[in-house]
Order: C-alpha cells, then sequence, then structure tokens
C-alpha cells in the first residue's frame, strides 16, 4: 500500500510505501504516476519513502513489474529520491540506477537515509 505525501506539489511526487506492495498497488501506483506526468508535463521528480515498508513481504515479481513500469516512464522522469532505511534498499537503488538511470536524458536516482530526509528535498529541487 502506498500514500500520496502532503508535500507534493508542483512537479514533485512525494509517495510513502507502507507495510507491504502488492501487484495491485504496482498498477495504482503506475496510474497515479501517469496522471502526475501528465499533469506537470514531462519531467516529474519523486521521493519515495521507504521507512514504512517491510522489504521482506515484497515479492520479486512486484518489484521487477514496478521497475518495468517505471522504466517505460523514464523519459518523464527527472530525479527520484528514496528515502529509507536499509541496506537492502540502498541496493535495490544502485539496482535501479544500472537499468533507469540515463544521464543523457537527465535521469538520477539516489538513496538517502530517514536521517538525510531534507537533503533528499534539497536533492529534488535543485
Amino acid at each position: 500500500m502506498f500514500e500520496v505525501m502532503p508535500e507534493s506539489g508542483g512537479r514533485v511526487l512525494a509517495v510513502r510505501l507502507l507495510q507491504a506492495y502488492s501487484k495491485k498497488d504496482v498498477l495504482a501506483f503506475e496510474k497515479l504516476l501517469e496522471e502526475w506526468i501528465d499533469r506537470v508535463g514531462g519531467q516529474l521528480d519523486m521521493l519515495v519513502k521507504l521507512d514504512g515498508l517491510n522489504l521482506r513481504r515484497v515479492p520479486v515479481e512486484n518489484y521487477i513489474e514496478d521497475c518495468r513500469r517505471t522504466l517505460a516512464h523514464r523519459e518523464s522522469l527527472r530525479r527520484i529520491a528514496v528515502v529509507g532505511d536499509s541496506d537492502f534498499a540502498r541496493s535495490l537503488v544502485s539496482l535501479d540506477n544500472l537499468i533507469m538511470a540515463n544521464a543523457a536524458h537527465g535521469i538520477t536516482e539516489r538513496y538517502f537515509d530517514v536521517a538525510q530526509l531534507e537533503e533528499a528535498w534539497s536533492f529534488l529541487r535543485a
């Protein structure tokens, strides 16, 4: 499950993932992502807060499907700040960067520890 954080606005979509991330959540997130991309006319920045997510409860297939769907929208993404509290999440961001990041298009994904939340916001606003 996920929720849109109240700090969302302008070209920044901020979401917090809660407890688990099901196939239904993957589809709902893609719909939300498309709505925000349409709203800002492309070049969306995202903050994804994972500290409420139990990564052990997310099936690998859901992670792969989420990556595949996000990859389909990468032309409309600029910066992604992932805020979490686990080395596993940090590793996933590194993997995402190998797959999704594209300096030629300005796409950058960075991991921030929960204590670095303000730094994550600064990264998105730069």
